[in-house]
């Protein structure tokens, strides 16, 4: 199972609306993650040019290194990107303190494989966190070295200089979307008790989205739809009346579920 921790308005609007809200990736919780990736990526790019001779390798790389610097000047992208987080684990203290302050965090168990059908023929796409920095640079590396090494088989041949150049910059251009796609994968070590995965709606710059409050802070947010039949689990957080948390939340989804779901109370006691 996939567990999406949230508080009891979220319970309400996943249950009974059978939707999620999915924030803008610039502002998570922890607000240096996109700034985090792109110091990875940003680190990475001198290594795989060393690894190339001049020529349309290099100059993929030396766009990239251009777009990146100036991404970590002022952090805008081609596109929105928003996410819905999800753990391996449901029982963690550090989301019943994100989520669960005074006893009315939920976790919602949904299953993988349901996800991974519901989103086939979409724009969505599933990605695992990863968080061990050597296994991020590798990756980083690979996805761009990968990319550069076909443009070398190609332009081989290709006499035209102008097109080898436009080749190039096509080429930096792909690599850098799917750049993108791994700057919501990469996070510090330190948040890997977390074992995160996200579901990823990338949309345009200027599409339209919604805003909520949170902690003082205007969040925008798109809403992506999962229905109910996904939904395998729920496990109430750590509650003064545990017995009747579990009780509502059943309630909950004897009213708005067709299949069975699996209700439980978090082992970790609350402290007043």
């Amino acid at each position: 199972l996939l567990w999406h921790h949230t508080n009891a308005e979220g319970l309400l609007g996943i249950v009974c609306g059978q939707q999620f809200r999915a924030t803008d990736v610039f502002f998570f919780n922890d607000l240096s993650e996109v700034h985090y990736a792109l110091e990875l990526i940003e680190k990475a790019l001198p290594e795989v040019l060393a690894e190339f001779q001049r020529g349309p390798a290099t100059q993929v790389v030396d766009g990239l290194v251009a777009q990146v610097a100036a991404l970590r000047r002022a952090p805008r992208f081609p596109y929105r990107m928003h996410a819905v987080c999800f753990c391996q684990e449901p029982d963690l203290l550090s989301q019943w303190r994100g989520y669960g302050a005074l006893g009315g965090g939920f976790a919602l168990g949904f299953s993988t494989e349901a996800i991974l059908d519901h989103i086939q023929g979409t724009d969505l796409i599933v990605s695992q966190v990863y968080y061990d920095r050597a296994k991020q640079l590798t990756l980083v590396r690979e996805t761009i070295k990968c990319a550069c090494q076909t443009l070398i088989r190609v332009a081989a041949n290709v006499d035209d200089r102008k097109d080898i150049k436009e080749l190039a910059r096509q080429t930096a251009r792909f690599v850098m979307s799917i750049l993108y796609q791994l700057i919501v994968a990469l996070k510090s070590a330190a948040f890997q008790e977390e074992r995160e995965w996200r579901v990823v709606n990338f949309v345009p710059e200027q599409s339209s989205v919604e805003f909520v409050v949170r902690r003082g802070i205007v969040v925008p947010y798109v809403t992506l739809s999962l229905p109910m039949s996904t939904l395998r689990r729920v496990q109430t957080g750590p509650a003064l009346e545990p017995e009747n948390a579990v009780r509502s939340v059943k309630e909950l989804l004897r009213a708005h579920a067709e299949q069975k779901v699996i209700v439980d109370c978090s082992t970790i006691p609350l402290r007043s």
